[in-house]
C-alpha cells in the first residue's frame, strides 16, 4: 500500500508567515509594508491587518525584506531541519547524481543509510520520468523534458529535487520519498539559494505535493514563501519573462506559466480549504496568457495575448482563439471574486446573482470545442478539465448555503475543508437544484476515460466536496425512484477517492471519511425501512439483502493493499 509521506516532523519547520488578524492577538505596527501594499508601491502603516487590506478584505502578510541581505528571513544551518554535512562520497542530487558508496535497499528500510543519503541514480531518473509521465500535464509550467535537459545551471537543483519528489509518489520507493522531500526542502531553503523563477517552480511543486499529502499547514507556509518571492522578483510583470528568457521563447513561456499556475494554485488552496484568502488575486499583473499546451510541448510558441484581450473579446469583436489555460485562469478569477465577497446575507443579496452571472457568462463565452474536455484527435484537455472543475466548485460554494441540504449530516468529511454550519432552507429551491447539478457534473468528470491519477491532486478534494452533497441529498430526499442512482453516485465518488488514494494521502483521508458517513447513513435508512415495514406489518424479507455499499470499507482496504504501482 503506497501512501503519501508520513508526518515529516524534523524535515520541515513548523513556522509560517503571520497572516491576518485572525491569526494574531496583537495589532502592533511593524516596520516595512505588507505584501499587498508593497506590490502596489503604496504606503502601509504596519498594522496587522493594515487599513488597506482590512477595507479590501485582503490577506495581510508581513515578511522581512530580503533586499540587500541574502540570508535574511531564511532558516540558517542551525534552525533548518537536520541536514548533516554532505558526505564526500556522494554528490548532491541532480542530473549528475552518483551511486552512493553504501548499497540501498528499496523495500522501505534503508541499509545503514543516513537520512540525507540520496538514492541510486537510476531511481532519481525513474522519478523524473514519472514526474513527466504522470504529473506534468496537470500543472504544465516546468519546461518540457527535452528543453529542461538543456538548462544545466546549478540554480535548477531545487526544482530538479522537487520534480523527483513529486515523481516518487507514482512509484514504490518506500522511505526514500522522505529522503527526496528532505533534499528538495533543504535545497529550496538553503542560505545560498538563487531566488529566481526555477526556485518559484520548485516551491509550487512542494505546495501541490504537500497539499496532496494532507500536510496543509506546511503547504500554506511554502505557498506564502512562494508568493512573497514571486512579488519581490516581479514575476507578476510581463518584463520578468522578457528579461529572464535568455532569448528563448519557450523559457519566456515557462515563466508566464509559472506566474499563472501559482495564481491558480493559490485560488484552489483558498477556495477548497478556506484557510487562506487568495493573496495573489489582489496583486496587479500584466503577464501575458499561456498558449495552448501542444504549442508549449512542441516548443512552437505563438505571439502571446493578454488577459484584457480575453475579457474584452466579446465587445471588441476579437476572434482570436484563447488557450484552455487562459479559460482556467478566468475560472480562478471568478473564484477570487467569490472569496472577496462579504458573507451573502440571503437570497436577496445582490452579490448572489452577480457571481451566478459570471459563471453563466464564462460558460456561454466558451468556444464550442472548449465545452468538452477532449480535443481534435482524441487528446484530453486537462486545462479545460480543471477550468470546469473550478467552475463547479464555485457553484457549490455559492449555492450550498442557500439550499435545503443539511450538511451537518456529513460534517465529519473534513479532510479537505472544515465543516461550516449553515442554516438549511425550508423548501427544495433552485439553489438546491443547482448545488446537486454541480455535484453531479463533478461525478461525471470522474468517468472521463483517462487515469484519475493523471489529474491534479486538487481534484480529490473537489470529489470529496461533491460527495458531501450526494450524501446530504441521499439522507434527505432519496425516493424509491432515484435510490439506485444516488447510490451509484456515492459509489462513484468513493471509488475515485480510493483510486487517488493510491498516490495522495489527502484522498485516502477523504475516502475513509466518506465511507464512514455512507455506511452510517445506509444503516440508518435500513433501520428506518424496517421500522416502517413493521408498522405496516409487511414481511421484512424484501429488505434482508445488504446493500454492497456496506462493504466499501473492506473493499477500500483490499484495493489499497493490492496496490499495483510498479516496484522499483
Amino acid at each position: 500500500m503506497v501512501l503519501g509521506p508520513a508526518s515529516q516532523d524534523g524535515l520541515l519547520p513548523e513556522t509560517s508567515p503571520q497572516v491576518g488578524s485572525g491569526s494574531l492577538g496583537s495589532s502592533s505596527p511593524r516596520s516595512g509594508a505588507c505584501l499587498t501594499c508593497r506590490a502596489r508601491h503604496l504606503k502601509c502603516n504596519g498594522q496587522q491587518p493594515c487599513p488597506r487590506c482590512s477595507s479590501s478584505k485582503s490577506e495581510c502578510v508581513y515578511v522581512a525584506s530580503r533586499r540587500g541581505r541574502k540570508d535574511a528571513g531564511r532558516p540558517t544551518s542551525q534552525s533548518a531541519p537536520d541536514v548533516p554535512p554532505t558526505p564526500p562520497n556522494r554528490l548532491t542530487m541532480g542530473s549528475n547524481t552518483s551511486i552512493p558508496a553504501e548499497p540501498i535497499a528499496f523495500d522501505g528500510h534503508p541499509n545503514n543509510v543516513g537520512r540525507d543519503q540520496v538514492p541510486h541514480r537510476s531511481l532519481t531518473e525513474l522519478c523524473l520520468d514519472a514526474f513527466y509521465h504522470h504529473f506534468h500535464q496537470a500543472h504544465p509550467f516546468v519546461l518540457p523534458k527535452r528543453h529542461f535537459a538543456l538548462v544545466s545551471e546549478s540554480n535548477r537543483e531545487p526544482l530538479l529535487a522537487a520534480m523527483q519528489w513529486i515523481g516518487s509518489f507514482y512509484l514504490k520507493v518506500g522511505i526514500f520519498r522522505d529522503v527526496l522531500l528532505h533534499e528538495a526542502y533543504r535545497l529550496s531553503n538553503a542560505s545560498d539559494r538563487s531566488e529566481d523563477g526555477f526556485l518559484i517552480q520548485a516551491l509550487i511543486l512542494l505546495v501541490i505535493g504537500l497539499n496532496g499529502s494532507g500536510e496543509l499547514e506546511r503547504a500554506r507556509a511554502v505557498l506564502a514563501d512562494a508568493e512573497m518571492l514571486a512579488i519581490q522578483m516581479s514575476l507578476n510583470t510581463n518584463d520578468y519573462a522578457a528579461c529572464n528568457g535568455r532569448g528563448m521563447p519557450i523559457l519566456e513561456e515557462s515563466w508566464r506559466r509559472t506566474w499563472w499556475d501559482l495564481f491558480v494554485v493559490d485560488s484552489m488552496v483558498a477556495g477548497i480549504h478556506r484557510a487562506t484568502n487568495f493573496l495573489l488575486f489582489d496583486i496587479p499583473t500584466d503577464v501575458a496568457l499561456p498558449c495552448e499546451e501542444h504549442y508549449y510541448f512542441e516548443g512552437n510558441i505563438p505571439q502571446p495575448v493578454y488577459l484584457e484581450d480575453l475579457e474584452d473579446s466579446q465587445f471588441s469583436g476579437d476572434e482570436r482563439e484563447f488557450s484552455s489555460f487562459a479559460y482556467r485562469i478566468l475560472c480562478a478569477r471568478i473564484l477570487g471574486k467569490f472569496i472577496r465577497l462579504p458573507p451573502i446575507s440571503g437570497l436577496d443579496d445582490e452579490n448572489l446573482p452577480m457571481i451566478e452571472a459570471l459563471l453563466t457568462n464564462w460558460w456561454l463565452s466558451l468556444p464550442k470545442h472548449k465545452r468538452d474536455t477532449y480535443l481534435e484527435g482524441g487528446r484530453f484537455d486537462e486545462m479545460m478539465f480543471q477550468a470546469h472543475m473550478i467552475m463547479h466548485l464555485v457553484s457549490i460554494l455559492l449555492r450550498q448555503q442557500h439550499s435545503q441540504l443539511d450538511l451537518s449530516l456529513v460534517q465529519e468529511i473534513n479532510a479537505c475543508a472544515p465543516h461550516q454550519s449553515v442554516p438549511c432552507q425550508e423548501a427544495f429551491n433552485t439553489h438546491t437544484t443547482h448545488t446537486i447539478q454541480s455535484a453531479n457534473k463533478i461525478s461525471k468528470m470522474i468517468t472521463s476515460p483517462i487515469p484519475l491519477l493523471s489529474h491534479t491532486p486538487f481534484f480529490g478534494c473537489v470529489v470529496s466536496l461533491s460527495s458531501r452533497i450526494h450524501l446530504s441529498k441521499w439522507a434527505l430526499y432519496s425516493t424509491p425512484q432515484d435510490e439506485d442512482e444516488m447510490r451509484e453516485q456515492i459509489r462513484l465518488s468513493m471509488g475515485a477517492l480510493r483510486e487517488m488514494a493510491k498516490v495522495w494521502k489527502a484522498a485516502e483521508q477523504s475516502a475513509e471519511q466518506v465511507n464512514r458517513v455512507a455506511q452510517r447513513l445506509y444503516r440508518a435508512k435500513k433501520e428506518q425501512r424496517i421500522l416502517s415495514q413493521n408498522f405496516l406489518d409487511v414481511p421484512g424479507s424484501s429488505i434482508a439483502v445488504d446493500d454492497p455499499i456496506l462493504g466499501e470499507t473492506e473493499a477500500m482496504d483490499e484495493a489499497q493493499d493490492e496496490h499495483s504501482m510498479p516496484e522499483v
